[in-house]
């Protein structure tokens, strides 16, 4: 068993290595791409290098990127993260992290998603580009990056409903309503077909 306990940690180690190689590689990529002012394209990069492997100066290069990307609201996340990663590592950079994060908040723009009462029921779910709102958000201000953002809603028997609204200036604020969704028209049943008609019965003559 402790070969077999080695031979595990061995194999995870080299995992780890793998992983730590491909952040490096998609960093070096990053940093290139912002210095060339493609921040669309080195943004995704940053953040799948510290997904493979986290690291506070990955996590503050990928909110710069957001924040030169116009991704406000993913700016002000990612350096919420890197401020409360830097105070628990007694890192120097915390004051830097939270002046950046502070600049940002005022140039925030929220998106709140109303739904009313009547709106609500078994099974509604309510998406934002895709990804679950909480019904504990209907209602709130939430931050939200500059561009176009499909809200849906969908509820059991229901018909779905969608729109699109666009983020195109910094602090603004935006308002979608979820309405009460329509019934579903369900399909008249098609009509069956009669029966075949009971094939003809030969009767012998009488002798």
């Amino acid at each position: 068993s402790l070969a077999f306990g080695t031979g595990t940690r061995s194999a995870r180690a080299q995992a780890d290595d793998a992983a730590r190689a491909s952040a490096i590689q998609l960093f070096d990529l990053a940093a290139a791409l912002r210095k060339e002012g493609k921040f669309a394209e080195a943004c995704p990069k940053f953040a799948e290098s510290q997904r493979l492997d986290p690291q506070l100066g990955t996590l503050i290069h990928l909110a710069d990127c957001y924040e030169q990307n116009g991704q406000l609201a993913s700016a002000y996340a990612a350096f919420r993260d890197a401020a409360e990663l830097a105070q628990r590592k007694h890192d120097s950079r915390l004051t830097m992290i939270q002046s950046r994060s502070a600049a940002l908040k005022p140039r925030l723009s929220y998106l709140t998603i109303d739904v009313a009462p009547a709106a609500r029921g078994p099974g509604l779910a309510v998406t934002r580009d895709g990804v679950s709102v909480n019904e504990v958000v209907f209602g709130t201000p939430m931050p939200i990056d500059r561009g176009e953002h499909r809200i849906a809603a969908q509820m059991p028997g229901k018909k779905a409903w969608s729109t699109s609204v666009n983020v195109t200036s910094e602090a603004s604020t935006a308002r979608v309503e979820v309405p009460v969704l329509e019934a579903e028209v369900q399909a008249p049943p098609e009509p069956s077909a009669p029966p075949p008609a009971p094939a003809p019965v030969a009767v012998a003559p009488p002798e």
